[in-house]
């Protein structure tokens, strides 16, 4: 498994800061949260304050109102602990991704390309 650290924060605050959280999409077994040519794919918790409630995302859809994350704008990325990442949005409604052990992988962020270049991190 690998963890998340400083450098993780970094290269996605890069990316993200100040842009907006584009969409939100469900499946049965994953979430995608999509910014402005970035993508987080997400395959086991999710969770996120919206509102004055905290919601978590496992594995399948909820009826959390996902949706309101949408149009968004992210201000910070930060970690919590070496297994959450924590993106945070002007509202005070904050996005926290959470890397476990397992067969599979738990996040992967893929980045905007750079030349022919394919950039991606898998936690």
């Amino acid at each position: 498994m690998i963890l998340f650290d400083e450098n993780t924060a970094v290269l996605l605050r890069r990316h993200i800061c100040g842009k907006r959280v584009d969409s939100v999409l469900l499946g049965t077994y994953g979430m995608v949260i999509q910014f402005d040519g970035v993508s987080i794919h997400c395959n086991e918790r999710v969770f996120s304050k919206i509102g004055e409630t905290v919601y978590e995302w496992q594995d399948s859809p909820s009826s959390a109102p996902w949706g309101a994350l949408v149009r968004q704008m992210t201000n910070e990325v930060s970690f919590s602990c070496p297994q959450r990442l924590r993106i945070g949005l002007e509202s005070g409604d904050y996005i926290e991704l959470e890397t476990v052990e397992g067969l599979h992988e738990s996040i992967v962020i893929n980045f905007p390309r750079e030349g022919d270049k394919l950039i991606m991190e898998i936690y």
